[in-house]
């Protein structure tokens, strides 16, 4: 473990649960002429996943966003471990999501941007944001990134974790992150 890591010397990770809007994404969500939404992705938040899979940590997604095919599309080609997109409360609903991937929240760092992710924040083991988070959210957290949402903030999460838990991952000489 890394004694400068901005986490909590000791915590163990096994997986980093992260909402999709405001911190996969930039919060935007496009719409088409024919009525299409959808959303772009940072490809360094990609490589912040398969870095984190390769070194045993699961990766899952927490939305509440309308599920529209987008998020669970780019999840499905990442090899994000489990997807939960859907209204209510997102302490309830993290316990359920960890429960599925064999998890316990006492091992799992979130990172959310807004008031609908403080139940999640203050359940996780830590929890950090993008630095474009909502004051409230800021306010609660671990950390606060440098990063804002959409522009490397799960990637810099995801550096911090590996860092954090002494992880030193080849680069593989090719990852698909479309």
């Amino acid at each position: 473990m890394n004694p400068n890591s901005p986490l909590p010397p000791g915590l163990a990770i096994g997986a980093v649960v992260s909402d999709v809007d405001g911190v996969l994404t930039d919060g935007s969500v496009g719409i088409s002429a024919s009525g299409h939404k959808f959303r772009t992705f940072h490809v360094h938040d990609g490589m912040g996943v398969k870095l984190l899979a390769a070194a045993g940590i699961r990766v899952a997604w927490l939305s509440s966003s309308q599920d529209d095919g987008v998020i669970r599309a780019r999840a499905a080609s990442l090899g994000v471990n489990a997807v939960d997109v859907a209204d209510g409360d997102k302490g309830a609903r993290l316990r359920r999501l960890c429960e599925a991937i064999g998890v316990p929240t006492t091992a799992v760092l979130y990172i959310g941007d807004d008031v609908n992710d403080l139940p999640a924040i203050h359940l996780a083991a830590c929890s950090v944001c993008p630095a474009d988070a909502r004051p409230e959210v800021r306010a609660a957290v671990t950390h606060v990134l440098k990063s804002p949402g959409g522009r490397g903030a799960f990637r810099e999460a995801a550096d911090i974790v590996l860092d954090h838990l002494g992880a030193h991952i080849p680069i593989p000489p090719s990852i698909e992150l479309a």
